[in-house]
């Protein structure tokens, strides 16, 4: 909103941040909005860590920079990196789960800015 005017429609929000793909028949797999990942039901292979409240949604650029919104707390955060490939090597979705999680148990215990 700006000076209290809807400026992107409600529908359009609600698309976004919705999930989009069909339920997979392999539950590792996580499902994804038109942002990268909704967490829906944590699974194995999500950026989005398993103490991520449902309906939060990440965005994760080329080189790192994050965006997650998790609308349960009222919280956007934005993590700036600047690295080619993935960072962590094989093990670069627990890197980006437990950055979530932290981002969570920071915010469900009351600890946030």
């Amino acid at each position: 909103m700006i000076n209290g005017k809807q400026i992107v429609p409600k529908e359009v929000i609600k698309i976004a941040t919705s999930l989009q793909s069909p339920t997979f028949v392999n539950k590792e797999l996580p499902q994804n909005g038109l942002f990268r990942f909704v967490q829906n039901e944590p699974v194995l292979l999500s950026e989005l860590g398993e103490r991520v409240p449902k309906g939060s949604f990440q965005i994760l650029g080329i080189t790192g920079p994050t965006i997650l919104v998790i609308p349960e707390f009222n919280v956007v955060i934005a993590k700036m990196y600047n690295k080619r490939y993935n960072y962590g090597g094989d093990n670069y979705l627990y890197y980006l789960r437990e950055f979530s999680n932290l981002v969570a148990d920071t915010f469900r215990n009351g600890n946030g800015a």
